[in-house]
């Protein structure tokens, strides 16, 4: 039998009938649920090994086993992919660990994935000069910096896309704070402790910066920077700090900007060539920014967060005003 031409679904585990199942394995082992046990055995004996490695062991056992040749079918049917292996290793390492009195980041935040936390030394130097050594064009560095100076002054996010979205961010945060933060996140988090305990901390950080923040779900670990946000966004006389600035990967692990976060962030793209518009379309602009129909990045802004923004944006020479809503009306 040809296991290449079987293509299951997600639910192929459960709309597969027993007949098929033991025509493809034989009636004396069943792949997938072997598979799944040796999995759960692995996560046990070896919680802290690197996903790859799991998987070459779990090809060992299928080996040992006498049905290697099933091993990829097995793994398509448990659909299981490496961002998804590393959510199981966590979830299962969460409900064995031990309470002690001396807990390990790990132990206390609930999983052995866990962020790069690290503190950022301050230096001299401006956006647009970040951007420019990292090749972004001087009309569209002078719009991104005007862009995220207004955002932030408003208190919403940053969300930047782009190649050198990761250095950028980092330089950026390292320029504006005295005592910014570095979260540098990975696959498979799941527990909001390491957030909680960085926006708790004393003395309090002014800049927290996110490096490749969507390689995990956003809504999920960083609820509580979500939370802070939205909090402030609704307070008139909320400070916006900490400055949040999060760098999105586009790679092949990279999960979507979750709505509520599209909806109190300004979003920039390092590499986007954006068409930038005179002082004399602002009027334009202006509307097409607030049209629904458009659905701008403006018109995607929570109502508390676009009328603040809007309210810095006012602030700005109609030039640097033209600018910046040349950004907030691209698609």
């Amino acid at each position: 039998m040809n296991l290449d031409t079987i293509s299951p679904n997600r639910g192929h585990a459960n709309s597969t009938d027993e007949a098929t199942l033991n025509s493809a394995f034989g009636a004396s082992i069943d792949a997938v649920e072997y598979g799944r046990g040796q999995l759960a055995a692995l996560s046990r004996y070896s919680a802290t090994s690197a996903r790859e490695v799991h998987v070459l062991r779990l090809r060992y056992a299928f080996e040992r086993a006498g049905i290697a040749n099933q091993l990829r079918f097995a793994l398509i049917v448990i659909n299981l992919t490496l961002a998804e292996l590393a959510v199981f290793q966590a979830l299962s390492v969460t409900a064995n660990v031990p309470e002690v009195t001396a807990q390990s980041p790990a132990q206390r935040w609930g999983s052995i994935v866990q962020p790069i936390v690290r503190d950022l030394i301050p230096v001299d130097g401006d956006l647009i000069s970040i951007l420019r050594s990292l090749g972004v064009p001087v009309q569209r560095a002078t719009a991104l910096e005007a862009l995220g100076e207004v955002a932030l002054k408003a208190g919403l996010m940053i969300c930047l896309k782009g190649v050198a979205a990761r250095l950028a961010v980092e330089s950026w945060a390292k320029t504006i704070g005295r005592t910014a933060v570095l979260f540098d996140s990975t696959i498979g988090l799941i527990d909001t402790g390491a957030l909680r305990e960085i926006l708790a901390g004393v003395p309090t950080h002014d800049v927290l910066a996110l490096l490749d923040a969507n390689l995990s779900a956003l809504d999920i670990y960083a609820r509580p920077i979500s939370d802070l946000v939205l909090s402030r966004l609704t307070r008139p006389d909320s400070e916006p700090k900490p400055a949040i600035l999060l760098a999105l990967t586009e790679g092949v692990g990279s999960l979507p900007l979750p709505k509520t976060f599209e909806s109190i962030s300004a979003s920039m793209n390092l590499d986007t060539r954006y068409i930038f518009r005179s002082a004399s379309d602002l009027g334009e602009m202006m509307s097409m920014a607030n049209d629904p129909e458009e659905n701008t990045p403006y018109a995607c802004l929570l109502r508390p967060a676009a009328d603040r923004l809007q309210m810095q944006i006012e602030k700005l020479e109609p030039e640097t005003r033209a600018l910046v809503l040349s950004i907030l009306i691209t698609q």
